[in-house]
């Protein structure tokens, strides 16, 4: 009786942790993607982290790099100290002293999709990312992308170029606000989450245009996450995914827009 019991509890347990494509049953397909994962071609899910807020962020493993699931949405530095929280966008404009925003102005909007931090925040000495991890580099960055997509273009430039034709779609959260079943706008076009990032379009907010981004997309529409790698004084690379296509661009900007941050494991 207790051989069984063991038994029974073993099949259920392989049932629960295998059934790949959760028909109930233990099939070819569920051992071929066992076996598949195995060979290092699919994406792992790994364990949590914790900003100095309490804050807790999924993360996962695509290829040999841990990535948090969800935008950053600390308030504050490791050391404890407080970040500029700035309200009004017209004060906005300073590339050396480390400030964020929420999107509009509207805390409700946190929750979902973060903060958004301008570039000296980012790379203050005193760091804002969780322990463990911190701002990801331009190489960094184009290291995840190739990983998804090895026919991308690490050297794109800006709008002129395309980084990558499929990698936002496998970078982009699933589902649109209209059919309210996710967070992007319509059409949200060909996006899979199938790398696990959940790439999510907080906006961006800057000097000139308020809490809008200067080519009229708001939130919902546009993903756009710093680097750590400067080209000049005053411009950094980012990385830029859109609700109306699959690509991912490779874009520099100044200093001081406020857009989404992603941390990635030391």
């Amino acid at each position: 009786m207790i051989t069984l019991l063991i038994i029974f509890s073993t099949i259920s347990f392989l049932q629960s942790q295998c059934d790949a494509n959760d028909d109930g049953t233990l099939n070819i397909l569920d051992i071929l993607v066992q076996v598949d994962c195995i060979l290092d071609n699919c994406w792992e899910a790994s364990e949590v982290c914790q900003d100095i807020d309490g804050n807790i962020y999924p993360t996962v493993q695509i290829g040999q790099q841990i990535w948090m699931a969800e935008n950053l949405k600390t308030t504050r530095y490791s050391n404890g100290d407080e970040i500029i929280f700035i309200s009004n966008p017209s004060i906005w404009d300073n590339n050396y002293i480390g400030h964020f925003a929420a999107y509009n102005n509207d805390l409700s909007n946190v929750d979902d999709y973060g903060y958004l931090y301008n570039w000296a925040a980012t790379n203050d000495d005193r760091g804002i990312c969780p322990d463990g991890f911190h701002i990801p580099s331009d190489g960094e960055w184009s290291e995840l992308i190739t990983y998804l997509d090895p026919n991308a273009n690490p050297y794109a430039e800006n709008h002129n170029e395309i980084h990558s034709s499929i990698a936002g779609g496998l970078l982009k959260d699933t589902g649109t606000i209209q059919f309210g079943n996710g967070f992007w706008q319509e059409p949200n076009t060909n996006a899979t989450n199938e790398s696990g990032f959940s790439a999510l379009p907080a906006g961006l907010t800057n000097d000139e245009n308020g809490y809008y981004d200067l080519m009229g997309y708001y939130l919902g529409y546009l993903a756009w996450f710093w680097t750590s790698t400067e080209i000049e004084s005053d411009l950094v690379w980012t990385r830029e995914l859109f609700w109306s296509g699959s690509d991912i661009h490779r874009h520099s900007i100044t200093k001081n827009y406020g857009i989404s941050v992603r941390c990635v494991s030391d």
